[in-house]
């Protein structure tokens, strides 16, 4: 009968091997390129891998997650994107794809209701929760990990122009129907000007049509000898 006793993990750096082989022998099997990868002084990810589609991998592993567990992965996240290209450079024999943002996986010993909770909200790229413990099993060590949870990318939808309502169209249609000017004036096919003046618009213009052709400033020819005006 096989014996299977917990080992207490007393570092990370005791943990990372592990986890880089894991991923060397997952499924599909990943290229890692890189463990305790940092991009600041104290700040940084625990390994990089490549995926068979070409996505970078991610892996942040805490022996406890702190308070500011999402935070942290925000912020290695936003680092990665804007220095896609930087990390491309870095690996070039790796046939990274810019294009798609990095998959993230957080591993922990233990997923708290609470974590599991605020990293709902967490949809900025895909993010895999992964439970970890080590083993001994017949004297050989051994790291055992489950996936806890999986969150999903979510892509942020372009705003779409508003609908107006139809009540709200009726109004636009009617104030503009108060508001458009007098349609007074247009040109006929030998460049003069013809009068197009209805009693309503007369109106609402409050003139009269001497007093609009003088407004306008047009100068309305002499009647020929022998025809009376207007005829």
């Amino acid at each position: 009968m096989k014996l299977c006793k917990p080992v207490p993990l007393t570092s990370k750096a005791m943990l990372l091997p592990f986890v880089r082989e894991h991923f060397l022998v997952s499924d599909p099997p990943h290229e890692v390129l890189a463990t305790s990868f940092e991009f600041r002084p104290g700040e940084g990810v625990d390994l990089l891998a490549l995926a068979p589609d070409g996505r970078l991998v991610v892996v942040v592993a805490y022996l406890e997650p702190p308070a500011a567990v999402v935070d942290e992965l925000l912020w290695a996240l936003h680092w990665l994107i804007e220095n896609m290209s930087l990390v491309a450079r870095l690996f070039p024999a790796a046939e990274i794809d810019p294009t798609r943002p990095p998959r993230l996986v957080l591993a922990v010993p233990r997923l708290e209701e609470r974590l599991r909770r605020l990293l709902r909200y967490f949809t900025a790229t895909e993010l895999a929760v992964c439970e970890y413990r080590m083993v001994e099993l017949d004297g050989e060590i051994a790291l055992l990990v489950e996936e806890a949870a999986r969150y999903p990318h979510v892509e942020e939808a372009a705003p779409s122009a508003p609908t107006p309502s139809e009540e709200a169209e009726a109004a636009l249609d009617e104030v503009v129907a108060r508001h458009e000017p007098p349609q007074a004036l247009s040109l006929v096919e030998d460049g003069n000007v013809e009068i197009h003046v209805d009693d309503m618009n007369m109106a609402e213009l409050g003139v009269s049509e001497e007093e609009l052709l003088e407004l306008l400033n047009i100068q309305v020819p002499a009647p020929e000898p022998g025809h009376p005006a207007g005829s």
